[in-house]
């Protein structure tokens, strides 16, 4: 058996949904100390070491067992402005609401963007 090679083809297939490596996502580019990235069409910018903050960390924690509060964080993560730009994008046209379900999905979608190696 030691002695058999394996045989590599390009016909092998990544199953549809299968996730990138993270040295596959967009590179974060940094402008006048902010992270510059883009959220489903939207420009964000977060400060470079909003991550360095221990408020922040404290902040995050308690979302992850109360999403309800995800607005808040996401103000303070992009600013007011922004995060309401953000919202409109996920908001139901139909209820006219953002859900928590959706809101929380779009903070983690941020962060997941703005810390690609963590």
């Amino acid at each position: 058996m030691a002695d058999e090679a394996i045989k590599v083809t390009d016909s092998t297939k990544i199953p549809a949904g299968a996730k990138k490596p993270q040295d596959r996502k967009e590179k974060i580019v940094i402008e006048d100390g902010y992270r510059v990235l883009k959220i489903r069409g939207v420009e964000v910018r977060i400060l470079e070491d909003a991550f360095d903050d221990f408020e922040f960390l404290d902040e995050l924690s308690y979302v992850e067992q109360n999403p309800g509060y995800s607005g808040r964080l996401l103000r303070r993560l992009v600013g007011a402005e922004t995060s309401r730009e953000l919202l409109e994008k996920v908001r139901d046209p139909e209820t006219k609401r953002v859900s928590i379900e959706a809101g929380s999905g779009l903070l983690e979608e941020i962060l997941e963007a703005a810390t690609p190696n963590s």
